[in-house]
């Protein structure tokens, strides 16, 4: 291949990188779920727009802040137990929050909602990279919560009716 060749594909592959690294970037920006990247250390690399929404702080109040910040004390040991479990391990990526069970955030605020998370590992520089996607469920809770109450009055006035 002749050196212009070489520099013309170069470029192409360049260009094709950016355009990639833009379109990532507006998804990330527009998503309604949190996503957070933290480095092995746990600190906070990346907080979206999304995560601004659901946690109240706004990316430069957390960005090199521990995680933590945006975990109830009272789980922050089992949270360090888990990234230690995910670091060591061979697993990419882990969903939290399925089949009944669901993580609890901590907003700005001081108070507690329910979310489900997925969490992936990757690397950057050699350096372990956490990415969460989070997302708040306090409004379906919700819902589930006044169905139930629903059958429930329905179940207790269907039995007075026979």
């Amino acid at each position: 291949m002749e050196p212009d060749q070489i520099e013309k594909r170069l470029l192409n592959v360049e260009k094709a990188l950016l355009e990639k690294e833009a379109r990532l970037s507006t998804l990330m920006f527009i998503s309604s779920d949190a996503i957070i990247m933290a480095n092995q250390n746990q600190r906070i690399l990346f907080f979206n727009h999304g995560a601004e929404q659901i946690f109240g702080y706004t990316a430069s109040e957390v960005l090199g802040e521990p995680i933590t910040v945006l975990i109830p004390p009272r789980f922050s040991e089992k949270h360090r137990e888990h990234v230690q479990s995910f670091y060591a391990g061979t697993e990419t990526s882990r969903v939290k929050g399925t089949r009944g069970t669901e993580i609890i955030g901590l907003r700005k605020d001081g108070s507690e909602f329910p979310a489900e998370a997925s969490i992936s590992k990757g690397y950057e520089n050699e350096e372990v990279i956490f990415t969460v996607i989070l997302r708040d469920i306090s409004d379906r809770k919700r819902v589930e919560q006044a169905l139930r109450e629903e059958h429930e009055e329905l179940l207790v006035t269907l039995r007075f009716r026979f």
